[in-house]
Parts: C-alpha cells; structure tokens; sequence
C-alpha cells in the first residue's frame, strides 16, 4: 500500500483519558508534548474566536480547562485540539486535527503517543485520516428538497458509554478495557503490535495510507478476532455494537459522585 512521502494529510488523533488524574501538573506536561512533537500552540479558549493567546501563565490555562465542558487550542500546521468532557463521568476526550507531512511525521506521531503514555495512561485511542474516518463515521443523505444532510454517527461522547468508535489505522487499547496478552497472542502475526507499559499500540496501516478499502478489510479480521461487538462499524443500528463486562464495570467505577 503506497503513499508519498510528501503527502500531506489531515490526521486525527482521539485520546480518551481519566479526568481525575489530569491535575495542573499532568496538564502542563501534555500541553508541552503537544507543543513539542505535533504543533507549536498559539491561542485557545472555550469558544471561537479564541480569546487567549500564548504564551500565558499555565496555572490560568489549566483553570480555564478545568472550568469548561469544550475547552480548544490551536497552533500551526492547522491544528486545532478540542478537549471535552463526558457529563457525569470522570472521562476527558482530547481530540487533535492536524495536518502533517507523512515524511517527517510517521514516526513523530508514534512518539508523541509513547510520551503521552509516559505522562498519563490512554483508556483508549486511535489516530488515522480524515479520509479514513469519514469513511467509518460520516453519513450523507439525500433530502426530499434535493439536497443533503450529513451527520458523524459512532463517534459522539455518548457512544463511548456503549462500544469504541471502531479500529483503525493506529489504535492504543489499555488493560481498562482489554485482555491485552490475550489480544497481542491473536494478532501479533496479523499487524504490528508495539507494547508499551500497560498498554497495546496496534499499528494496523500507515496512518497516511490513501488505500481505505483494504484498510478497513483487515480491520474487519481484527475485529473478529478480539470481538467485534466492541468496535462499531457504520451501521443504521448502533444496538448492535456493546461494550464486554470489563470495561462496562470500568465505567461504572468512573461515574462521577
């Protein structure tokens, strides 16, 4: 599956992450991996247009975080970072969108992944194109009018409560959640498998990949092999998907009082 090395892509990264355990500290660390292997940031603020620039005291951006249910960044590269939280659940979801080159990048998005482990661990997470996720997620329909409607479907913060978004290009899977030598024995020989601490990197494909059909093909196999009613693929009925016991009894344990 080729791609060009100077291909430049709209990637996005979607990490999910206890919010508890994000304190000031935690907080600064995450923004300065960030700053240093994805984009240099530049203004945020809990709407557009953002009203705060860098650089600023990072004990007032920390509190601005924590006031906030959507709280965004953005920086060069095209980058723009929405961090929300789930109402009544001591879950944050940090969601980047940028755009990289793959020739520099390929092997920088692997480290930033591996540093932010280093700094808090990942629940769960996944990192591929803009074009691979429409493909999972986006639905297009045609209007009696004439024209259309379009709507993300499998990928709200309230689908998280049931089952994961789906598999991808790059997935982080956690011991919250998963079997993880159990997992690694049934697809070691199927992608590559880079385990780090207590969690799983699955690389699946080359993130910048423009092959989205044989992406998803061997994601299919996956699925099959480490239960596939975990994962949602696009479907009219979402009753389908359902997280196993393990991580539905995680989420009950980070119900917020």
């Amino acid at each position: 599956m080729k791609s060009s090395n100077n291909n430049i892509r709209e990637i996005y990264i979607y990490l999910y992450f206890e919010k508890g355990v994000i304190d000031n500290v935690v907080f600064d660390k995450l923004i300065d991996n960030i700053n240093t292997n994805l984009s240099k940031l530049s203004s945020f603020g809990a709407s557009e247009p953002f009203k705060y620039q860098f650089p600023i005291n990072r004990n007032k951006l920390f509190l601005l975080y924590s006031e906030n249910f959507d709280f965004f960044l953005s920086g060069d590269q095209n980058s723009l970072i929405h961090v929300s939280f789930i109402p009544d659940q001591n879950i944050t979801i940090w969601t980047i969108k940028i755009s990289l080159k793959e020739a520099k990048n390929t092997d920088k998005l692997l480290t930033f992944i591996t540093q932010t482990i280093d700094i808090i661990p990942i629940i769960y997470g996944f990192i591929c194109s803009k074009e691979e996720f429409d493909f999972k997620h986006k639905l297009v329909t045609r209007l009696k009018s004439g024209g259309t409607a379009t709507k993300y479907v499998g990928i709200t913060k309230w689908d998280f409560l049931d089952f994961f978004p789906g598999l991808y290009s790059l997935n982080i899977w956690s011991n919250y959640a998963f079997d993880l030598d159990k997992i690694k024995s049934k697809i070691e020989n199927t992608v590559k498998i880079i385990p780090y601490k207590n969690q799983l990197i699955a690389e699946v494909n080359n993130v910048f990949s423009n092959d989205i059909t044989i992406n998803n093909s061997i994601q299919n196999e996956i699925s099959k092999l480490i239960g596939e009613k975990d994962f949602f693929f696009k479907s009219d009925n979402q009753d389908l998907f359902d997280h196993a016991k393990k991580f539905k009894d995680y989420l009950s344990k980070m119900k917020s009082d």
